[in-house]
């Protein structure tokens, strides 16, 4: 998904965000540093995905990824696709699931339509 990303949005050349690249450009930036080096050319896109960060969640199976976006302040979760669930924890996801089938995926995403639905 992110390396999608990457290639529809043309960030980083395509080119996978590693720990180093995200300490050297992105760590301890507020919003509109973050969206200057995100979108150089397009500071008002980078702008909005900032606002809208906490609309969204991030899903990631390594730790580095799951470092990355809890350190934007986002909601992530963790799959234990590729790497053993103790060193995840270590990264501090919102949720840690197994697969796409874990019903603890289900019950959290159930929780939110409901609330959405309310308001």
């Amino acid at each position: 998904m992110a390396h999608n990303f990457r290639e529809k949005t043309g960030f980083n050349g395509g080119i996978p965000i590693d720990e180093d690249f995200f300490a050297q450009n992105i760590s301890g930036m507020l919003d509109d540093d973050i969206a200057a080096v995100l979108f150089p050319n397009d500071i008002e896109r980078g702008l909005k995905l900032c606002e809208e960060k906490k609309e969204r969640f991030r899903k990631y199976d390594s730790v580095s990824g799951i470092k990355a976006g809890v350190a934007a302040g986002m909601p992530v979760i963790g799959l234990t696709t590729r790497n053993p669930k103790h060193m995840l924890m270590k990264a501090n996801p919102t949720l840690l699931i197994e697969n796409y089938e874990d019903p603890k995926l289900w019950e959290v995403l159930g929780e939110l339509n409901k609330r959405e639905n309310e308001a």
